[in-house]
């Protein structure tokens, strides 16, 4: 099939040649980028996992579009498009925005090529097997997703225009998501009730619409709190993009969710004057906590008086106690068996481990090449050495927020956080959710890291005059 289709591919990428060069420096590909964005805040990453449904082809994944035929998916070819203009904008000059990350992205193409030249001819694998969506494919894809949004904001009107479009589409899919949780039963992709036999409802399953409604919330509150000048309409909408993001996340009833939510209201607390931020954690402690622990209570069907670490973390503590080799750590701990000699550089982008003696793994259905736990997901297809590299970005990131934050304007420095609350969001389900096999986890983990910078950017414009 590959070889029927090899006309095709040199007809996406002499397309893809030509729109780079001929919309180098032109408008069109930021509303390209402004589609894509908005693709990625309203449809989710529909894989069929919770839903009362046997046949999985049935499951509409706009992700998944053209995969069958192409193996790569028709969003992803959009994303190639796009970031191809780009890079012809930075190699002729055009202004575009500045970043860190540059080693960081080398040095993971040099290990991805690495990778897929031993895997066709040492190993003898066919070239999709070895670029694979449940390899290491979506981060090359963060990759240049984050260098499209970087390289994006050429205008004062892109600037702003680009974080309307995110918070109108946010605050419409939250709105869905409301309107459907309390009308239409909840997202249909509900593991609590239809695996797990709870007695609970969801606004949506997928931890990307948390995400977004997070950040949207962040953004929004950020200028209700800072900006003196907000015509009273103006205050009323964002209060209410600020009430029903907040509830899209609480009534999620995703841990990874709630936990991503309390460090984002921490940062936001952090950030602000010490008479406010004093008020934020007292308001977090006497009504966030409280509420917090009543819907956890109805997610673990138990009654608030007999909430416990066994009732709320059933798939990590067995009989009272922590457990490393069942449960949810079945998986990591068949995985670290599979990569324990051959740390350094892993198994593989291919690579897969055997959990088939695991009864709790029978999930899997006999795919073991991917794992909760994006750090060991890259430990078992790139060892070490692709560990070193993510932690490595996300210290140069934290290295770049520090030394700029405070040269930003205060609604800007607002952007810059809006990322850094995204990131830590994103952190429990990077350590304990399966982010780099989903393709809309890993773009929205880019859009956060590209805010600091984005804000950045926008600076460099405004004193350049």
């Amino acid at each position: 099939m590959i070889e029927a289709n090899v006309l095709l591919y040199v007809v996406l990428v002499l397309g893809m040649v030509i729109y780079a060069f001929f919309s180098s420096g032109l408008k069109a590909n930021f509303y390209f980028l402004l589609v894509y964005m908005s693709v990625l805040v309203v449809f989710e990453n529909q894989n069929g996992w919770g839903m009362l449904i046997s046949d999985l082809s049935q499951v509409d994944n706009i992700y998944n579009k053209g995969t069958g035929y192409l193996y790569i998916s028709l969003v992803n070819v959009f994303l190639f498009y796009i970031a191809a203009s780009s890079f012809v904008d930075r190699f002729y000059g055009v202004n575009v925005g500045f970043h860190n990350l540059n080693v960081h992205a080398n040095s993971f193409f040099v290990l991805f090529l690495c990778n897929i030249f031993y895997g066709i001819f040492v190993e003898g694998l066919a070239f999709f097997d070895v670029v694979s969506y449940k390899g290491v494919l979506n981060i090359f894809n963060f990759s240049i997703f984050f260098f499209a949004l970087v390289s994006s904001i050429k205008t004062e009107k892109n600037y702003y225009l680009f974080f309307r479009v995110f918070l109108a589409f946010a605050f419409c899919r939250g709105l869905w998501g409301l309107i459907r949780y309390a009308f239409l039963g909840g997202d249909p992709s509900n593991f609590y009730a239809n695996n797990q036999g709870l007695d609970v409802k969801l606004t949506f399953f997928d931890i990307n619409d948390s995400f977004v409604a997070t950040v949207a919330a962040f953004l929004v509150l950020w200028r209700l709190v800072c900006d003196g000048e907000l015509k009273f309409t103006q205050r009323l909408l964002f209060l209410a993009i600020f009430a029903v993001e907040i509830l899209v996340v609480v009534l999620s009833y995703r841990r990874t969710a709630w936990i991503g939510l309390g460090l984002a209201y921490l940062l936001f607390a952090a950030c602000q004057p010490k008479a406010l931020r004093f008020k934020m954690i007292f308001s977090l402690i006497a009504i966030g906590l409280p509420v917090i622990m009543v819907v956890l209570a109805k997610r673990s069907n138990v009654d608030f008086g007999e909430i416990s670490l066994q009732s709320v973390f059933p798939d990590i503590f067995q009989d009272g106690e922590l457990s490393f080799d069942t449960g949810r750590f079945a998986e990591l701990y068949a995985a670290y068996i599979a990569i324990e000699d051959s740390l350094l550089f892993g198994l593989g982008t291919w690579g897969s481990y055997d959990g088939s003696s695991f009864a709790e793994l029978e999930f899997h259905e006999n795919d073991f090449t991917w794992m909760h736990s994006g750090v060991l997901h890259i430990a078992l297809k790139m060892g070490l050495v692709g560990v070193f590299l993510s932690f490595a970005v996300i210290y140069s990131f934290s290295k770049f927020v520090r030394a700029k934050y405070l040269i930003l304007s205060r609604s800007d420095k607002g952007v810059a956080m809006a990322g850094v609350a995204g990131v830590l969001f994103m952190l429990p389900n990077w350590f304990f959710g399966t982010p780099v096999i989903e393709y809309r986890t890993m773009q929205l983990f880019a859009f956060a890291f590209a805010l600091p910078y984005i804000a950045f950017a926008f600076y460099c414009l405004k004193k350049s005059g």
